[in-house]
């Protein structure tokens, strides 16, 4: 999922990079304006799937450290089960 959101953003950045250039050529103040305007667009859209991107790391790896904490605690009770079993009983 993350690699979708990595082509995204290049994808967006792409389009910025091609509004900037032909606002550059643009002899129109106002198509100029225009397409840096569009360029600015797609840069923010980009931002956008940036900070998806950065979410999707953190919570997987907050998925990941819940997971290994879960196994740890298995693993603990499995061995507070063994001492219990080899424990004495009290008559």
């Amino acid at each position: 999922m993350v690699q979708n959101f990595s082509r995204n953003v290049q994808y967006c950045l792409q389009h910025a990079e091609d509004c900037a250039e032909r606002a550059r050529r643009e002899p129109d103040p106002l198509l100029r304006r225009d397409f840096f305007d569009m360029e600015m667009r797609w840069l923010k859209v980009a931002r956008g799937y940036r900070f998806l991107d950065q979410v999707i790391t953190f919570m997987s790896y907050g998925e990941r450290q819940r997971a290994n904490l879960t196994e740890s605690l298995v693993r603990s009770k499995g061995m507070m089960d063994e001492l219990d079993a080899k424990r004495p009983t009290e008559s």
